[in-house]
């Protein structure tokens, strides 16, 4: 799977490069519209386009992909910006694009590529459904026996990894890495807080819990 950056700023490059490492995604640098014109007229299976919106050819590379979207199937399309709403000097996106709010961590950006790829194909919102819990990760919707839990977007992203992979644990190492934006200077027990809020969450007023300590290794999730 392709991620094709449209960005000049060095945080953001650098974060994504080093956050990405070990992924299944290709993290492939674009430095113009018309360096990303090249790349989309090569078409790679999976592949996503990033967008910042303050990349200073962000209006040509908006373009090209609208006409994109016209000739052909839409391009998946994820805007790396400052506000969930448009603002008044963005350039016009294809109607498909999704939204990542910056400042991002990795576990953001791994699901703005998937809400992307779903969007361009026009898919409702998945929703994910573990024992008597449910999530929407497009919206952070989380809910435990019919009631909502209204989970921090940082929670909804931890409560996510969790659901996805039921009874394997999710060391804190891989917490601290996926979960904490690059403005971030994450402590390790800021791992064991954001464990401890999500797990506050899940188990306040409800009889079984769900979110386990494992000691010496991280968290796991049995529903």
């Amino acid at each position: 799977m392709h991620i094709y950056l449209a960005s000049s700023a060095h945080e953001i490059i650098s974060f994504a490069q080093e956050g990405l490492r070990n992924s299944p995604f290709t993290l492939v640098l674009v430095d113009s519209a018309q360096d990303l014109a090249k790349h989309l007229s090569q078409p790679v299976p999976s592949a996503t386009v990033m967008l910042d919106m303050n990349f200073p050819h962000a209006h040509e590379a908006a373009e090209h992909l609208h006409e994109t979207a016209r000739r052909s199937q839409p391009v998946p399309l994820a805007l790396l910006t400052d506000s969930k709403h448009p603002m008044p000097n963005e350039p016009a996106v294809p109607p498909h694009a999704v939204r990542i709010r910056k400042p991002f961590c990795i576990a953001s950006l791994e699901l703005g590529t998937s809400l992307a790829g779903r969007a361009a194909k026009g898919l409702p919102h998945e929703m994910l459904e573990s024992g008597d819990i449910r999530l929407v990760p497009a919206t952070g919707a989380a809910y435990r026996q019919g009631r909502a839990l209204r989970p921090h977007p940082r929670e909804a992203l931890l409560l996510e990894a969790f659901m996805r992979a039921p009874g394997q644990i999710l060391s804190r190492e891989t917490i601290l890495h996926k979960f904490f934006d690059y403005t971030a200077h994450p402590r390790p027990n800021l791992v064991d807080v954001l464990a401890c809020r999500l797990r506050s969450r899940l188990h306040g007023g409800f009889g079984k819990p769900v979110l386990f300590t494992v000691r010496g290794s991280g968290y796991v999730f049995r529903p």
